[in-house]
């Protein structure tokens, strides 16, 4: 799996370099933001964006999953409806890869190592995250080819941004 990860990932390397992707959280700020303003632009979204679907037209270019099902946050609680409603709307859909049931060309898969229960990470405060130091944090910075760094949505997400 890993090989066939590296040479699916490869061909989003620089694809969209000089380009503006915008990264949508999750939320109910959702409910009050005007996304069809981003429909000429890129977008990734995560985990149950498709909850505000029927709310607007918007949808993102990129759909993202890096959550473990097992995860005590993880959105779906063992069910997978909303990521199959990504893969069904042809969504880019970037996929931890214990998720092999979707068999699409527009699912792509992931190695994903947490980076949870490693003590440096778990510790560190939120107010303490501008203090890091960028060579402690370039450690923990993935080859999204190769490997996906994960310590939440977000982190993994911004790596993928970074990558393409």
């Amino acid at each position: 799996m890993a090989e066939f990860v590296r040479e699916e990932m490869q061909k989003f390397g620089n694809k969209y370099s000089g380009e503006r992707i915008f990264i949508i959280g999750n939320g109910p700020s959702l409910d009050d933001t005007p996304l069809d303003r981003l429909n000429s632009e890129y977008t990734i979204a995560m985990n149950n964006i498709n909850k505000i679907y029927d709310s607007t037209d918007w949808r993102p270019s990129f759909y993202h999953v890096s959550q473990p099902t097992g995860h005590p946050e993880a959105p779906h609680k063992g069910n997978r409806d909303f990521i199959q409603e990504n893969v069904d709307l042809g969504i880019s859909c970037f996929l931890r890869s214990e998720f092999p049931e979707y068999d699409a060309n527009n699912v792509h898969y992931l190695n994903v190592v947490r980076l949870h229960k490693i003590d440096v990470f778990d510790n560190i405060q939120k107010e303490s995250v501008p203090d890091i130091p960028l060579e402690f944090l370039r450690e923990f910075w993935s080859d999204y080819a190769l490997i996906v760094y994960d310590y939440h949505s977000m982190y993994s997400v911004l790596q993928l941004v970074k990558y393409m």
